[in-house]
């Protein structure tokens, strides 16, 4: 049930991520907001076992909502903006490569390192040192854009 929950919340963000990139801004700020709700999902599994007021099957279906919705946001924008950057005739071999390093070597290395981390200090903490990483990401992010990035596209006006 909870794969059904998360296809359907992820149709709708394949259809909206263009609205939903321009009212924030652009694509780093959903590259950020990407980072930010996997902290919060990730937290959320973390807390599973240890929250008692509220039953892990509704912390596991709101989970499993953003990973829909942080899924198709992300894997839409980040294919029209891998595409925007790449030449015409290499667009298809753009879109492979970063289909391959993302559900290849992205996904295949985060299990062989979550898998260790979930060995050597259990699930539950796993799923919280994950969701710091990211939430910490995101704001280095969030500063590095705002600091060094943003200036580099406007213009200066030229001096007489």
């Amino acid at each position: 049930i909870f794969r059904l929950l998360s296809v359907g919340a992820s149709i709708p963000m394949y259809w909206f991520a263009g609205n939903i990139k321009s009212r924030l801004g652009g694509t780093e700020n959903i590259f950020i907001l990407a980072l930010v709700l996997f902290a919060i999902r990730f937290a959320l599994y973390g807390l599973m076992s240890r929250i008692s007021i509220i039953h892990p099957f509704w912390l596991g279906a709101v989970a499993e909502g953003m990973r829909g919705v942080v899924g198709g946001l992300f894997q839409s924008t980040s294919t029209v903006y891998a595409n925007n950057l790449a030449p015409p005739e290499l667009r298809s071999t753009v879109s492979m490569l970063l289909g391959a390093v993302h559900q290849g070597l992205g996904r295949s290395m985060g299990s062989i390192v979550a898998g260790r981390m979930q060995t050597t200090i259990g699930t539950s903490s796993t799923f919280l040192y994950l969701a710091f990483l990211d939430a910490l990401f995101a704001a280095v992010a969030a500063i590095l854009y705002g600091t060094f990035l943003t200036g580099t596209k406007k213009s200066k006006p030229k001096q007489d």
